[in-house]
């Protein structure tokens, strides 16, 4: 298992060195220092949209999640987002899933808090 990533007052340094190093043998010095503060800079914002989602997604629905299946939402979830941004149907991502023995209500009610698919009233209503 993976260590959890702790933060002290050198992390930042330490990760910026880090980075410097690694760009160090791929550009030119100026460059490499560049690259190094910006990068630095995003590190130091946090994780990137899928990591939120996800604690949002904990924040929302992890009192209703079993916590050996929290894996497999969290799988959902990644896989949701990241196909509905290519244009697939969500439907048949919460089909799959649910095929592997999880909720298909949270997984929907998931889905709708996500924008992923339209709530039961929109898509009930006549036109």
């Amino acid at each position: 298992m993976p260590r959890k990533r702790r933060l002290s007052t050198t992390s930042g340094i330490r990760y910026t060195a880090k980075v410097a190093r690694l760009w160090s043998g791929i550009a030119p010095p100026e460059l490499a220092t560049t690259v190094a503060s910006t990068q630095s800079q995003a590190w130091g914002l946090g994780y990137g949209e899928y990591y939120a989602a996800y604690n949002a997604m904990l924040r929302r629905f992890g009192g209703r999640i079993p916590r050996l299946m929290l894996g497999l939402y969290r799988s959902f979830l990644l896989k949701a987002l990241k196909e509905a941004k290519k244009g697939t149907d969500v439907n048949t991502i919460i089909e799959a899933f649910a095929n592997q023995g999880l909720d298909r209500g949270l997984l929907e009610e998931i889905a709708r808090y996500f924008g992923l698919i339209e709530t039961s009233t929109e898509a009930s209503t006549p036109a």
